[in-house]
């Protein structure tokens, strides 16, 4: 009997919170030999935390994430100010190709919008995100999730890579991450602002001769600037939960059962 009844305890209290449950993902779209991606840093916000403002200089947090690819504290203090829960997904280089996932706990009433931001590798300080706050709703007005996956999932191109304007576009191995940069900072300051990236040296958007990227053999798709190039693609999911009903029906039956042994005892 008490064996029935410590077990409908636990049951009924087992509905789910308000707080749901997402699954963030992260597919580098980019063709093999192309360009790759540093861990990505997810958030899920109140509509108030601006990553970056195209025009302006970047945040201290900003420009570690697109001259070094991190660490992200800065962007997390940002997050947190502002509301917000977040997380980074990928645990090193994202290859073409290559999947990761940040399982996230949001609340729909207080964090409806989503902000990313990744560094493109090889670069100075190339990255991809989402200036806008309310870009990317994640739940609508009434609170209903907002998927996106499939035909809806987030596609990020090569027309839509950012310039962090705080590195000098100079691609030399000791200076370029993933080149052959050994220490972060290490770029020549550009003391400038965000805009979309011009492209690597010698790209077909900028001409001339190839540069420190386009060259090295191992990047021989590198040219994010090519028609029709695909950097990546975001999925966002709910992650299904026991359905409520379901537990409180069984915590009832388990409890009116332990009841019956209660009486015949």
């Amino acid at each position: 009997m008490r064996l029935f009844l410590s077990l409908a305890a636990v049951v009924a209290v087992a509905v789910p919170a308000s707080a749901e449950q997402l699954r963030l993902s992260l597919t580098n779209t980019a063709p093999v030999g192309g360009t790759f991606l540093t861990p990505i840093f997810f958030g899920a916000h109140d509509g108030s935390f601006v990553t970056f403002t195209p025009g302006q200089a970047a945040s201290a947090g900003l420009q570690r994430l697109a001259e070094d690819g991190g660490p992200q504290t800065l962007l997390f203090d940002q997050l947190r100010a502002a509301g917000g829960v977040g997380g980074t997904a990928g645990g090193g280089p994202i290859a073409p190709g290559q999947t990761v996932t940040l399982l996230l706990n949001v609340d729909p009433a207080r964090q409806q919008d989503l902000a990313f931001a990744s560094m493109v590798i090889p670069s100075n300080d190339a990255f991809i995100g989402n200036p806008s706050p309310t870009l990317i709703p994640l739940f609508d007005t009434a609170g209903r999730f907002v998927p996106r996956e499939g035909s809806t999932a987030i596609r990020v191109t090569g027309g839509q890579v950012w310039d962090a304007g705080s590195e000098v576009n100079d691609e030399r191995p000791t200076t370029t991450a993933f080149l052959g940069q050994t220490v972060p900072n290490t770029g020549t300051d550009e003391n400038g602002v965000i805009r979309l990236h011009p492209g690597f040296l010698g790209s077909e958007r900028l001409g001339g001769p190839r540069g420190g990227v386009l060259n090295d053999p191992r990047f021989p798709a590198g040219d994010f600037s090519a028609d029709g190039y695909q950097i990546a693609a975001i999925t966002v999911s709910q992650v299904p939960a026991p359905p409520a009903v379901v537990l409180v029906g069984i915590g009832l039956g388990l409890t009116a059962l332990g009841r019956r042994f209660r009486r015949r005892a």
